[in-house]
């Protein structure tokens, strides 16, 4: 107001008017005061601010009524019912809002959509915007804005959202931010908001997505997740149900609630599993899970190869039940046949772990893929201390050191078709004596190569017998469901033995 002021030399008048009466109200010349982004005091006509906000009117200059038309504009007191939404300051002074059909309810909270509007405008890289109405299964109606951006000038939804939690009240922050070109438009210039509406989401299939938090997503939504990108939101969850579902990824997981709070500006599956695998990522030293802390039974420590197995350890976890507590220790994010002194750092540091919530034996230990090469070296080092072991249990644990045919894969290239290299060599454990139990997946892994059978491989490692346990699934699925809970009730029957 100021710039176009002094660009002007020419005071300018905020005011508020209507066809049916005329000007209503009028910032008054100066030098008497005026207050920007008001419409003034009267002009002359009566005014009165009833309950829902709307602004009512009423003088001599007042319209008598519609022509050809049975709608009623005035209340029963004689008072034009305008349409527009207003408030009255201390001094009389009318600042408008809105229009009293540009209302979005969400969930029995008004919003008005000229507020909205003002207060994105705010934002540096905001040219104009609008706020819209979209469809919630619950909550009835759901907000969204749509922004022009300046030239030159970007902005990300997420960025506007943040911005919008500053300035707005935290109920009428849109949920969506759309940017677009320009705003649709009548041919008066007036912003048809009814033609705005959200874009399709683009699809993404459930691969990398762990089972048991599509499980918690139908839990709280009563439906199956479709993508890892479905919007919560979008999908009928509204601010109590999401804080529902956090609590359970949280507990669930073992995930702190505040390291979830990126959901809220993404809130999918695809954007928790990143911060889950961040979560379980990197440093050697392992972390530990517990489920069932105070059960009564002997404890079970479960090692996982990667982030992703210790996901799926916790499904076999749950599967296992509160017979006795299960600590999960992860032991790295790098790959282990990467990493030299490996295997020597991540079983010196599980030892420490095991030793701190068990001081002595007899212990159980079950390890999944090279988890299971370091359960036997954390057992055979405990047994060397004079430590009592109750049952080592290999789940499906690849063959430790060198293949046979790693010294002549480039004789087989080019001549028998090949799916991949095979990987570097997992680090060996020294040879001990431990009974083993092998529980091993019977059907081949996806896009691998068996070099050797793993089941003839650990015998080079033990003087003692090895007992196997052939299970209906793939090395990675024998963690999930179905085929984890027969996983669970042959790994139960082997610790109650």
């Amino acid at each position: 107001m100021a710039a176009v002021e002094d660009r002007l030399q020419v005071p300018v008048i905020e005011g508020y008017g209507l066809t049916e009466i005329g000007v209503v109200t009028s910032n008054p010349l100066p030098p008497l005061p005026r207050k920007a982004g008001t419409a003034g005091p009267s002009a002359g006509p009566e005014i009165r601010i009833a309950a829902n906000d709307e602004i009512l009117v009423r003088g001599p200059s007042l319209f008598s009524g519609y022509l050809n038309t049975d709608v009623q504009p005035f209340d029963e007191e004689g008072w034009f019912r305008t349409g527009d939404l207003g408030r009255l300051d201390a001094d009389g002074y009318l600042r408008v809002i809105g229009r009293l059909k540009e209302i979005v309810n969400r969930g029995g909270e008004k919003i008005v959509l000229g507020e909205v509007d003002r207060a994105v405008q705010g934002h540096t890289a905001v040219l104009e915007s609008a706020g819209f109405s979209v469809p919630h299964p619950t909550l009835g109606e759901d907000l969204a804005c749509a922004v022009v951006l300046r030239p030159g000038h970007s902005a990300t939804p997420q960025e506007l959202r943040r911005y919008a939690r500053q300035v707005l009240a935290a109920e009428k922050v849109p949920r969506h931010f759309v940017i677009l070109d320009a705003l649709p438009r009548g041919s008066t210039g007036k912003v048809q908001r009814q033609r705005l509406s959200l874009p399709a989401a683009p699809r993404s299939d459930l691969i990398g997505i762990p089972i048991a938090l599509c499980a918690l997503w139908r839990e709280a939504l009563r439906q199956e997740p479709s993508s890892a990108i479905d919007d919560f939101f979008q999908c009928g969850g509204d601010s109590l149900s999401a804080a529902s579902f956090l609590a359970a990824v949280s507990a669930d997981f073992v995930i702190p609630l505040e390291q979830l709070d990126p959901f809220f500006e993404n809130p999918n599956l695809a954007c928790l599993a990143a911060i889950m695998q961040d979560q379980l990522a990197s440093p050697i030293q392992p972390r530990q899970f517990t489920f069932f802390p105070s059960a009564p039974g002997p404890a079970l420590f479960l090692i996982g190869a990667t982030a992703s197995s210790v996901l799926g350890l916790r499904a076999l976890a749950l599967a296992l039940g509160p017979s006795r507590p299960v600590t999960i220790l992860r032991t790295a994010g790098e790959p282990p046949d990467r990493v030299p002194g490996h295997l020597d750092a991540v079983v010196r540091d599980s030892i420490a772990v095991i030793r701190e919530l068990q001081p002595c034996g007899p212990y159980l230990v079950a390890g999944h893929c090279y988890g299971g090469i370091v359960a036997f070296e954390v057992l055979r080092q405990l047994m060397s201390e004079g430590e009592c072991l109750r049952r080592l249990i290999l789940l499906d644990a690849p063959c430790p050191g060198p293949h046979r045919l790693h010294a002549r894969w480039h004789l087989l290239e080019g001549v028998v078709p090949l799916p991949a290299r095979p990987r570097g060599i997992l680090p060996s454990p020294l040879r001990a004596d431990l009974e083993l139990h092998q529980i091993y997946a019977t059907q081949p892994r996806v896009r691998t190569l068996v070099l050797e059978d793993s089941r003839v491989s650990w015998r080079r490692f033990t003087s003692r017998r090895i007992h196997f346990h052939p299970i209906e699934a793939t090395h990675e699925s024998m963690l999930q469901a179905p085929a984890v809970q027969p996983v669970a009730l042959l790994l139960s029957s082997l610790l109650d033995a």
